[in-house]
């Protein structure tokens, strides 16, 4: 049983039994979350070439075709919902701050 069967199920994962498929479960989950935490230092890295790289693929569709080339379609949807992200946060950093918050 993984944690999302447990949640469904109403079962705490803090009491659940220890499983070779609940420790799987876990351990993927933290891998998964060791390379998004990798993947974001590199983008708050190189955060200014990121940021021409999406103005520019969101510009140009042939740029943004053979970027997805050879790609499935379901690859692609993450691709242009990746851009899409990062061009909200170009926006959010753009925007004068707002009453209450700092920067």
């Amino acid at each position: 049983m993984c944690w999302f069967y447990l949640y469904c199920h109403q079962e705490s994962p803090f009491t659940a039994k220890a499983t070779p498929e609940n420790e799987s479960a876990y351990e993927r989950l933290m891998d998964a979350r060791l390379k998004l935490e990798g993947l974001s230092a590199e983008i708050d890295a190189n955060k200014e070439s990121y940021m021409d790289f999406v103005e520019q693929a969101m510009e140009a569709p042939e740029l943004m075709a053979s970027l997805a080339a050879g790609l499935t379609k379901e690859e692609k949807h993450l691709v242009e919902l990746e851009l899409m992200i990062l061009e909200q946060v170009g926006d959010l950093d753009s925007a004068p701050p707002t009453r209450g918050t700092r920067k």
